[in-house]
């Protein structure tokens, strides 16, 4: 399943690179530009809401026994839909200062951030509840607490993985990152500069790329993570408790550090500094995820040898 996945996903890349070399092989300045776009693209999957939103949920489906490596990829096709929507704009002469002006982009940080809020919390809570059940019932892991009878509706809210598509797309109408600003800059700057409109078209679709191969790499992880039980229950158990504790406290922090934000209460500028550094803070969950699946992986291994001895 996960080969398949990525042989399909390296090979639209590369039919996708290769469109690009033929339209702008003549000018390698705007291939450069396109190669911008897809490094930002890069830089902003790795945005902590989207690593946070993408790894609750897909905790949550591969622990059901359910398809998830594909979570990351309709989360970020939602999100690029808005980004690839505003360069359609951006070529129509919409200039974000006007946008800004009418109060569009307002309206849509305000609808983004409670859809980000919302959602965070919502999941961080299943996943909350899926960790109360593993502790208390941990003798008989079918056994459903009264909190699952309660939620119950909340864990159908995004029980397939091309239901993160509109989770994506939701999530987008903030576009205010700076990742997302530089795109439309370059876009902005592309038109006034009466550059081809291919080009213009080609960075939202760069920039879409980059951050699908960042989300889905994420959403391969946390499926591989909680896929690689069937050597040691026990083991396994104490790795799902880690995993539940990274992912929820993720959750509450990031939707608090939003709330604030859309509140308007910047606490010593903890909330400016992590706005700017979203994406490290991101890189830094990914990285703590990749740890704790390459120590269980080498604890595995270690069981598998004292079992054959």
């Amino acid at each position: 399943m996960y080969q398949k996945f990525f042989r399909h996903f390296i090979a639209i890349s590369l039919i996708v690179w290769t469109i690009f070399a033929l339209l702008f092989y003549q000018h390698l300045n705007l291939l450069a530009i396109v190669f911008i776009a897809f490094m930002l693209g890069l830089r902003h999957g790795f945005d902590v809401d989207h690593i946070v939103a993408i790894d609750n949920v897909t905790r949550q489906l591969a622990a059901s026994g359910k398809p998830s490596v594909t979570t990351g990829l309709f989360f970020a096709l939602g999100h690029s839909s808005i980004v690839f929507l505003l360069t359609l704009l951006v070529i129509l002469g919409v200039s974000l200062t006007k946008a800004e002006d009418l109060g569009i982009i307002g309206i849509g940080a305000m609808i983004g951030s409670i859809v980000s809020i919302v959602f965070l919390w919502l999941t961080g809570g299943m996943n909350l509840i899926s960790l109360y059940r593993l502790v208390k019932y941990q003798q008989n892991k079918h056994a459903h607490s009264p909190l699952t009878r309660w939620f119950k509706p909340l864990f159908t809210l995004v029980d397939k993985p091309y239901k993160m598509y509109p989770v994506g797309f939701l999530f987008g109408l903030g576009f205010d990152t700076a990742t997302e600003i530089a795109l439309l800059g370059l876009a902005a700057t592309a038109s006034l500069s009466g550059e081809s409109i291919w080009l213009i078209l080609s960075l939202p679709i760069a920039f879409a790329l980059g951050m699908t191969w960042v989300d889905s790499l994420d959403a391969l992880l946390m499926t591989r993570l909680i896929s690689s039980q069937n050597v040691n229950d026990q083991l396994f158990r104490r790795y799902n408790i880690a995993i539940l504790l990274i992912v929820i406290t993720a959750s509450f922090a990031v939707g608090l550090i939003q709330l604030l934000g859309l509140i308007e209460r910047d606490i010593e500028g903890v909330v400016s500094f992590i706005g700017d550094h979203s994406p490290w803070f991101g890189a830094g969950l990914v990285l703590i995820m990749l740890v704790v699946f390459v120590s269980m992986i080498l604890k595995k291994r270690v069981l598998m040898n004292r079992q054959k001895i």
